[in-house]
This record gives C-alpha cells, sequence and structure tokens, in this order.
C-alpha cells in the first residue's frame, strides 16, 4: 500500500499482508515487526511464529519447534516435548510442500490435524538395531520414516514416545524427534540421530486464502471482495476453503491493490527482444572463441602452412568450416548417420555450396595435442594418396573439440555386409571376388612401397573395404594408421586393430610391421573364399 513500509528484515511484506496499521487487509494479515531493518517478523493469531517468505502465489514459509522424546541410559524420561501449532482459518498446513517426519531408531509418533470441522490422526514408527543400518538419504523406516498429511489442517499438535525407552539403542540414539517439514528443505542423515535438538525450529509451508467461502459468494459482497481491483480475478484454489486473486493474463503484480495489476508493456517486450538478442550474440562470440580455441588445438595454423606449401596441388585436402558440414548434415541430424565403429560417428552430408556433392563425414578420435603434427601429416599424406582403390580424403574441419574428416561417398556398403548377406554375397561371383583381393593387395602394395613415408593401415578388415556400384573395393578408414619411418623397418606402438584380424606376433610384443597388414589381409582372403553353395555349383 501508498506509505507503508515493505520489508521487514530481510522478508518482504507484500499486501495484503502489513506491518503497521491501514497497511495490512484485516486482522488475519498482521505481521509483527518491531524494527523494520533488523526484526524477524512473526504471526501474531494463535501462536508467535517467525516468518522466513510471502508469496502472493498463496504461501507463507513458517518456522516451527519440533517434538522430541529423550531418555538416559538406564531408559528414565528425560523431557518430552510435543510443540501445538495453531493457526487462523485463512491458513492450513500445505499438503503438497510438508511431510511429516520421525526420526529415531525407538519412537512412535502422531501428528493430529483439525480443519473444517473435522480432524484426522496419522503416525509412523521408525525403528534400527544398529547405526551401521542407517541409509543416509533415506527415510523409509530405518531410522528414520515420513508419511503425508491431509489437506485442510489449520491446528498440527505432534505427540512422540518410545517403545524400549531407547535402552537397547541409547549409545547412538538417546532421543527421537518428529515434526511437520518442508519436504525439500529436510534431507536425512544418520548424524541426525543425535545432532537434532529440542530448541531446533524447522520450515514449514503454509497455504493461505482471503477468505474463506466461494469466489460466486466473495463476489456478492462488494465492500468486502479484495479482487475488485482492474485487471484482476477471482480462483478458488482449493475448494471450500477460500479463495484468492490473480493478475488477468497480460498483466503483472500484486492484484489485491487498486491498480496493482499492470499490463506487460511494449517496453517489456522491447526489453525481452534486447535481452534474447544479446544472448544470441554472447552465444555467437562464446561459439566463435571455441571454434578459434579448437582450430588451434587441432593443428589448424600449421595445416594452413602446410597448404601454403603444397601451392596448386589440386589433390591436396581442404580446410571445411563447421557451418559447411552443419548445413551438408542439417546439423549433424541423427537420420543421416550411416556408420558407427569404435574410432567415430559417419555421417552423409551434401555439399550444397559445391555442386551438391555427396560425402561421407566422420566424427574422429579426440587428437591428441602432442601429436598434432603427426595428425596434420597424416591428413595432408592421405589427402594425396593416388589410388583409385583407397576412399578419397577430401579435407577436414577443426573448428570442433573432435575434428571431422570429410571422405568420397561410397553407395554400395562395406564387404562385410555383402558376405554375412546370403543375397548380397550371391552378386559376388568368383572373379569379382579374385578381382576385389586383387584391388585391395593393391591398396597394401601402394601404402607400403609407393606412399612416402609408408602408411601401415592397422585395421584391414572386410568392414573397412567399402563397394561402389561396380563391386570395385575401397579401402577407409585410417583412424589408427601410422606412419612408417624410412629407416626403421618395424615400429613400437601400442597394439590397437580388430580381434581376429590381428597379427599374432604383433598382439605379443607391440612391434607393429608392414606384415601386420598382410596377415589382417590374409584373413579377409579367407572370407572371400567362403563362396554361396549357388556360386561353387556353377563354378564346377
Amino acid at each position: 500500500m501508498p506509505g507503508c513500509k515493505d520489508h521487514c528484515g530481510n522478508v518482504s511484506i507484500p499486501f495484503p499482508f502489513g506491518i503497521t496499521e491501514d497497511c495490512y487487509l484485516n486482522k488475519y494479515f498482521f505481521i509483527n515487526c518491531t524494527n523494520s531493518s533488523t526484526s524477524v517478523p512473526q504471526t501474531v493469531l494463535q501462536n508467535a511464529v517467525d516468518v522466513t517468505e510471502i508469496s502472493l502465489e498463496g504461501q507463507v514459509h513458517l518456522m516451527q519447534d519440533i517434538a522430541s522424546d529423550c531418555y538416559d541410559k538406564n531408559g528414565s524420561l528425560l523431557d518430552n516435548i510435543s510443540p501445538w501449532t495453531r493457526l487462523s482459518k485463512r491458513f492450513t498446513f500445505s499438503s503438497t510442500a510438508n511431510k511429516f517426519i520421525v526420526v529415531g531408531c525407538d519412537a512412535l509418533a502422531l501428528v493430529k490435524g483439525f480443519g473444517q470441522n473435522r480432524s484426522y490422526a496419522t503416525g509412523c514408527i521408525p525403528s534400527c538395531d544398529y547405526k551401521e543400518d542407517v541409509i543416509d538419504g533415506s527415510c523409509s523406516g530405518i531410522g528414520c520414516c515420513q508419511t503425508d498429511i491431509p489437506p485442510g489442517a489449520w491446528n498440527i499438535n505432534v505427540s512422540l514416545t518410545s517403545l524400549n525407552n531407547h535402552t537397547k539403542v541409547w549409545d547412538f540414539n538417546p532421543c527421537s524427534y518428529a515434526f511437520v517439514v518442508e519436504e525439500k528443505a529436510f534431507n536425512f542423515s544418520a548424524s541426525n540421530l543425535t545432532n537434532l535438538s529440542n530448541d531446533l525450529s524447522l520450515p514449514v509451508v503454509v497455504d493461505w486464502t482471503i477468505e474463506e467461502g466461494s469466489c460466486e459468494v466473495a463476489q456478492r459482497n462488494t465492500t468486502s471482495y479484495a479482487c475488485s481491483g482492474k485487471n484482476s480475478h477471482c480462483y478458488e484454489p482449493f475448494k471450500g476453503l477460500g479463495y484468492r486473486c490473480s493478475c488477468d493474463q497480460g498483466y503483472e503484480g500484486n492484484p489485491y491493490l487498486p491498480d496493482g495489476c499492470q499490463g506487460v508493456g511494449i517496453g517489456t517486450a522491447i526489453l525481452l527482444f534486447c535481452c534474447f538478442y544479446l544472448c544470441l550474440e554472447l552465444r555467437k562470440r562464446r561459439e566463435n572463441r571455441l571454434k578459434e580455441e579448437f582450430f588451434r588445438k587441432n593443428g589448424g595454423l600449421m595445416l594452413q602452412q602446410r597448404l601454403a606449401q603444397e601451392g596448386r596441388n589440386t589433390n591436396v585436402a581442404r580446410i571445411f568450416t563447421l557451418e559447411e558440414l552443419r548445413k551438408a548434415t542439417n546439423n549433424f541430424e541423427e537420420t543421416r548417420i550411416i556408420g558407427r565403429g569404435g574410432y567415430g560417428t559417419v555421417f552423409k552430408g551434401i555439399l550444397v555450396d559445391h555442386n551438391s556433392c555427396t560425402v561421407a563425414i566422420k566424427r574422429s578420435r579426440e587428437v591428441n595435442e602432442n601429436q598434432v603434427d603427426q595428425f596434420i601429416n597424416e591428413v595432408i599424406m592421405l589427402s594425396q594418396v593416388n589410388s583409385r582403390n583407397v576412399v578419397k580424403l577430401l579435407g577436414c574441419c577443426l573448428e570442433t573439440e573432435v575434428p571431422l574428416l570429410v571422405y568420397e561417398f561410397i553407395d554400395n556398403g562395406t564387404l562385410s555386409e555383402h558376405l554375412s548377406s546370403t543375397t548380397k554375397s550371391q552378386h559376388l561371383s568368383w572373379n569379382i571376388r579374385l578381382r576385389i583381393a586383387s584391388e585391395i593387395a593393391g591398396v597394401l602394395s601402394y601404402l607400403h612401397s609407393v606412399a612416402s613415408p609408408p602408411i601401415i593401415h592397422r585395421d584391414i578388415k572386410s568392414a573397412n573395404i567399402l563397394l561402389d556400384q561396380n563391386y570395385t573395393a575401397k579401402v577407409t578408414d585410417f583412424g589408427i594408421s601410422k606412419l612408417a619411418p624410412l629407416d626403421e623397418n618395424q615400429v613400437s606402438t601400442m597394439v590397437q586393430g580388430t580381434f581376429g584380424y590381428l597379427d599374432p606376433e604383433y598382439m605379443l610384443t607391440g612391434l607393429l610391421t608392414e606384415k601386420s597388414d598382410v596377415y589382417s589381409f590374409g584373413v579377409v582372403l579367407i572370407e572371400l573364399l567362403r563362396i554361396p553353395v549357388e556360386l561353387n555349383s556353377a563354378a564346377n
């Protein structure tokens, strides 16, 4: 209200509540505050209870005492406190935000509630023999139990007693405790068996309404109707327990004041638009910084220098931007995934700005910053591999945490898929199989003898051999390939590859040679020799 203090200490006091005369709606909403700067506000009806928060949405957060039941080592009662919290009929304990909780290993607790001319009682019995049985965060009966409270209660009494006077559990639990508490404000732990005390206060949530009765009845009395301000309306949150006021759609503020509901005008809309635009701009800048950081970490500057040194060589890989590859894959849509493997995920993409060229985009393994030189060498080298039976590396994108490699697209599946399918394998005649074997052997010969430095593939297998529409073999997946030093016959490295295709000597020694690829090729030859019965009959 105009001219009224709206705070007591750190707590906001919105109308219909108030702390001075003529600043609250009626006596039910008076908040006692001796000093508006430092005091803790209190409700004065029935009990002087500390208030920690008041919401115009219809809730007040209060602090209340807890019940306790304590004994000495011999089982004699030391004290038993059973608090009774009384509210006015405008206020009821929230059945959705609160729980009745009992803490102890030898306890029996009841909570009695009164409201709407009726009463109810409920309770629970937690127990345990050993502290080690108690589980932190669990309130399901061992050392702690909980239950719901029904709606509509404005008076609550908590009582607590013991079954065996705590004689069996006294060394780790001399007292039991019970309380109605805001559910999210209490998380049980084993330490609660000893660290709670009867002078402790815990928060509880109370629902409030303006008056008893329905909106229809309230609107008949124009002098006391609380929702008579502009752009506000009446609603009933709990049937039969009174009504509240709310601003109409498109308005916000305090619906209990005559002009409390103000429209969300064009100024707010402009502010929201500016905030939205600013967020987009900040996000764009953050993304650009990340791209630059990843580009540098993945060796982008070094690759640019190497590409410049290669001059006009048309076979050299190009550097794609992340935006280009996002467009090509519709932002890496799940439906564009055409393969998954131990070393990456492959997407089908269409480079719209490059004559609608279809490509395969592989999200590769993460590059170790200590091996950036080697990675860049591999990109340059693989892009210059001049063999019609090797899947062509077109380029890469280094603006992501994990580099993206762009290859030519081969659309007839893998050799493994054709060999494992009864239908597809029938199309692989003996002559085609012989040609495929010859093409793979030619690739290995090229990689081991012609490429400089030589390349050891390390993962030759039928799943890494693609077939085009003419069943021409295309060796792919150089993700774990190794450049062989020109002055060494073998390379010591961590064993990688596919079990079943791995050279046994390489597995035992970790010494990688070109013969390791030859062994894997031999396994592929055995797969090619397993021809269907139909082809075998035709050959005979």
